[in-house]
């Protein structure tokens, strides 16, 4: 017999997570579609219907990350009340919680995984690029309006500042994947960016 009542809804962003995690903590080659199938309760049917191959799912789990644990540095230094170098140096510790925090995989998704994904698949090199831009970008937008409000010395290069201080953020996320401790993460962080950042 059929079940009464309407069949439970699909929870696309629910389904997305559970991938996001299995990609991070296996990587891309090491995440199987029955590992996939298996963390997200879907058979491969419903998941080819869903979402593509496992590619496209991969893609997919990149852009889920993006708004939900990869935003995580981004919304710190926007949400911190300032001064801006304060506010720069939360970005970076954000950063360390996010790659170090309990009961998931360490480091970043895209830094960790995505780009070694893309020595094979040049779209997901193109997504990984577009994203050290779109980071670039941001942290630049920022010190360009803390030099107008008088908080970074004007003669600070913004796009050098912005670039090394992303480059800064996925070096540490490398760090993290390879077990150094939260606490050595956010003391090396720190050290950068008071050689970076002048009081």
């Amino acid at each position: 017999r059929r079940p009464r009542g309407r069949p439970r809804e699909f929870d696309r962003d629910a389904a997305l997570d559970v991938a996001v995690a299995v990609f991070w903590a296996r990587g891309y080659e090491g995440a199987s579609v029955d590992d996939l199938t298996l963390a997200m309760g879907l058979n491969r049917s419903s998941l080819y219907r869903a979402f593509g191959d496992k590619h496209a799912l991969f893609r997919a789990a990149l852009a889920r990350y993006g708004e939900t644990s990869g935003a995580a540095p981004m919304r710190a230094l926007r949400a911190h009340p300032g001064p801006a170098r304060d506010a720069l140096r939360a970005f970076l510790h954000a950063a360390v919680d996010a790659q170090t925090r309990a009961g998931q995989p360490r480091g970043c998704l895209v830094t960790c995984v995505a780009t070694d994904a893309a020595g094979t698949h040049p779209d997901v090199a193109a997504e990984a690029r577009a994203v050290y831009r779109a980071t670039d970008r941001l942290l630049a937008e920022y010190v360009h309006e803390a030099q107008a409000r008088g908080e970074l010395p004007a003669d600070l290069d913004a796009d050098v500042l912005a670039t090394t201080l992303s480059a800064l953020m996925h070096s540490l996320s490398l760090r993290a994947r390879a077990g150094t401790a939260r606490t050595a993460l956010r003391a090396l962080a720190d050290r950068a960016f008071d050689a970076l950042v002048p009081a």
